[in-house]
């Protein structure tokens, strides 16, 4: 077999070792490679990522002091500082079960053990960027999110019969499923499981009934794979998707619960499980994998406000209020200058008060989320807004609950869980004809602005269209529908030869505001297209 030509390969070396970086140039470079970069520390591999593109990467897990291996991965995939086309291979001396999980979790294109000699290393740059060259266009027509032509392309490798064609029948899968062609996948998955029972098919196979909401079927087959295979991490995840679809709360949080359990190191999984806990009021719980979260989010980019929060919550209810206090401060330290810190840490520290019975300081706390409603729901975790109109409510604060209450149907109005979390709150308080007459509110006004942003584009005044949308989006960052028309009037200005950069970044911007939540939207779909198309032109 013939090697790959590296010598205009541009490869980065991340390693805390001198020693080891030096080793890994020489055998590169005994591999003609001509440019290499290295690094010694997360600090300044994520600096040399952004000022340059690379085809390789080489990054030891372990860097010492700071992040690690595998927070530098989850980092440039979410800032879009390598892409499809990028070889990411992690380096790794370590071999116990919840580091290999943490690392499988972030899909690397392979891993390395140390020591290894120059052969071994060759090989696995071979079978890497072999695979790369084969899936490269597929990839990119997915990262457009065009469909169609992913679809086109795996056929068409499909039927060359390569020695990877099951890897291509996963993608192929994976694309129909993204796509919302549910029968197609089953019936492709179907063909490939009566030939051989591979996990990956029987793992596809529970998603396409999951989001066909066949979720009694998901839950039984997700069982049996775990059964089957106990360290398949995804295979939890939407398990306990599934069983809070059902309305059981508590076997969602159990499910959640064994993730954690097999892989204690994923900073999502102990955030949800913390999440699901203390809906159903297991503090403890609650208490330790937000801990745990906070823990494992200290020098990763995933870190979130919403771990501290959690934490101090559910301290305080478990009767430990000056330590949530405590943990409020830090937070404030930690998030210091982010957007909306202000707000939200004094909504939480609100909440804390009220569970401590400190109704006065409770009213201090909330004074700066009193002035805008709006962005109360739209930066504050959702469900901490809830728990705080509830809270106004049983001290008789009708207006400051329904203020809040309007911000998150404002927000929240096309997310078909949040509105019946809203509409319980109203029933739990029979506020039913107050409630009903706050939504038609908040959806005549999110209609207006809508109408009024296509009256604009109609009339040709595209700039004017482009302020009301980001303007609306800014205010109501959780609303799809403005999100989605701010990112289309700016993908629209980005075919002016005068656009900058700068258009092009904010339409994005509002495109993966959306992605975050609605990955599947149509409309983003579409969207998505248009704008990679607009960055080729």
């Amino acid at each position: 077999m013939s090697h790959a030509d590296l010598s205009h390969k541009r490869i980065l070396v991340v390693d805390d070792f001198n020693e080891m970086r030096r080793t890994l140039r020489r055998m590169l470079e005994g591999f003609g490679v001509k440019y290499i970069t290295d690094a010694a520390n997360a600090h300044d591999a994520l600096i040399a990522l952004t000022r340059d593109s690379f085809d390789i990467v080489f990054c030891d897990y372990n860097l010492g002091e700071g992040k690690n291996g595998q927070q530098i991965l989850e980092e440039a995939r979410h800032r879009h500082l390598i892409n499809a086309q990028t070889a990411f291979i992690m380096i790794t001396a370590e071999m116990g079960q919840d580091m290999v999980l943490g690392v499988v979790d972030y899909k690397p294109d392979d891993y390395l053990t140390k020591p290894f000699v120059a052969g071994v290393l060759r090989k696995r740059l071979d079978r890497v960027l072999q695979r790369k060259a084969v899936m490269a266009e597929i990839e990119e027509a997915m990262a457009a999110r065009d469909h169609a032509r992913a679809l086109e392309l795996c056929d068409a490798r499909i039927a060359e019969k390569p020695r990877n064609l099951y890897e291509l029948l996963q993608l192929k899968s994976h694309v129909l499923i993204e796509s919302r062609q549910y029968e197609q996948a089953r019936n492709l998955l179907a063909e490939v499981l009566a030939e051989r029972a591979i996990p990956w098919a029987q793992f596809n196979l529970a998603k396409v009934a999951a989001c066909s909401g066949e979720h009694p079927q998901a839950i039984e087959l997700l069982e049996a794979l775990i059964g089957d295979n106990p360290m398949f991490m995804e295979a939890y995840d939407w398990l306990a998707s599934s069983y809070g679809a059902l309305g059981e709360p508590g076997k969602a949080q159990e499910a959640m619960n064994r993730a954690v359990a097999v892989s204690p190191r994923s900073l999502t999984r102990q955030r949800e499980l913390g999440r699901l806990a203390y809906e159903n009021n297991d503090v403890e719980t609650a208490g330790r994998s937000f801990r745990r979260a906070v823990s494992l989010g200290k020098e990763s980019y995933l870190k979130s406000l919403d771990d501290y929060t959690g934490l101090a919550r559910s301290m305080a209810s478990s009767g430990e209020g000056v330590e949530a206090l405590r943990v409020i401060d830090a937070a404030r330290k930690e998030f210091k200058g982010d957007n909306g810190i202000e707000l939200q840490t004094a909504v939480v520290e609100s909440v804390v008060h009220q569970k401590l019975g400190q109704p006065e300081k409770a009213r201090e706390a909330l004074a700066v989320a009193v002035n805008d409603p709006d962005a109360a729901a739209a930066l504050v975790p959702p469900d901490v807004t809830l728990e705080l109109a509830r809270g106004h409510l049983d001290r008789g604060d009708r207006e400051g609950a329904m203020a809040l209450l309007n911000g998150l149907l404002k927000n929240y109005n096309e997310d078909p869980a949040m509105m019946r979390r809203i509409h319980a709150v109203f029933d739990d308080y029979h506020l039913g004809a107050e409630g009903d007459a706050l939504i038609a509110s908040a959806a005549k006004e999110i209609a207006d602005i809508n109408n009024r942003g296509v009256q604009l584009v109609k009339e040709g005044k595209l700039d004017e269209a482009i302020g009301l949308f980001e303007q609306a989006a800014e205010r109501l960052p959780r609303n799809k529908t403005v999100n989605l028309n701010a990112a289309q009037v700016l993908i629209m200005a980005m075919q002016r030869s005068s656009a900058g950069k700068g258009v092009a970044k904010r339409a994005r911007r509002h495109l993966d505001r959306v992605s975050a939540v609605d990955p599947n939207n149509e409309k983003l779909l579409a969207l998505m297209r248009m704008y990679h198309g607009q960055e080729k032109a």
